[in-house]
């Protein structure tokens, strides 16, 4: 059942992506440069969602397969989540969305790099994704005893506690288009999960319909 979700998600890019480019193919000498320009601008954004989607899809295999290695380290946190708000720019930009990160220079947790990154990547590109134009993307932390807690938070259209309960959960399919009608699987909050999990951490999800969504997940300091 997963599969055939997650192969019905990717059937709509890739009809994008191969339309738009055979256009281009056999069109290119008629058409002005304004709409090459437009098309190639799809052809991208498309293309890098869905190698998100892939990447995802890997990630999930490789958890499945117990091949996902657990390495954890001192890492400064401001700076991993600067690098990852970096790879979303392009995004948020198209959106014009703001994307500000209020993490304390000195903040060090322990944790896996690699893993820290895809929570991170999925998170905010999530609040991307259901977040309309001109609209905000915050990243916080607040210290709590023995941990800390992080907050991805947004003004976008927000969920129902009915599809909370279900986010979570392979069985449950509960996957929609975003603001700009972007396509998603759900997979890379399942991904979250079990990597906030591989940290001994808990993540949940605080939002109502049109209040935007706070994404709260925890790790533990370094001591």
């Amino acid at each position: 059942k997963f599969f055939f979700f997650f192969s019905h998600d990717l059937k709509s890019p890739f009809n994008s992506i191969v339309g738009l480019s055979d256009i281009i193919k056999t069109e290119a000498k008629n058409l002005v440069f304004s709409t090459i320009e437009q098309y190639a601008g799809i052809i991208h954004t498309t293309s890098s969602n869905t190698y998100r989607l892939l990447e995802n899809l890997l990630d999930w295999a490789r958890l499945q397969r117990s091949q996902v290695l657990f390495r954890p380290v001192s890492v400064i946190l401001k700076n991993l989540v600067n690098d990852v708000i970096e790879i979303m720019l392009e995004k948020a930009n198209s959106k014009m969305i703001a994307v500000i990160s209020y993490i304390p220079d000195n903040l060090i947790v322990w944790a896996d790099e690699e893993m820290l990154k895809t929570i991170f990547r999925n998170l905010i590109s999530n609040a991307l994704k259901f977040t309309p134009g001109k609209g905000k993307v915050e990243i916080k932390s607040t210290l709590m005893p023995g941990e800390i807690q992080i907050a991805v938070s947004d003004t976008g259209i927000g969920i129902t506690k009915d599809d909370i309960k279900k986010l979570f959960r392979i069985e449950s399919n509960v996957s929609k288009r975003g603001t700009q009608n972007e396509q998603g699987t759900g997979l890379g909050l399942l991904i979250c999960k079990e990597f906030v999990e591989k940290h001994d951490g808990r993540i949940w999800i605080e939002s109502e319909p049109r209040q935007g969504s706070n994404f709260m997940f925890t790790l533990k300091i370094k001591e």
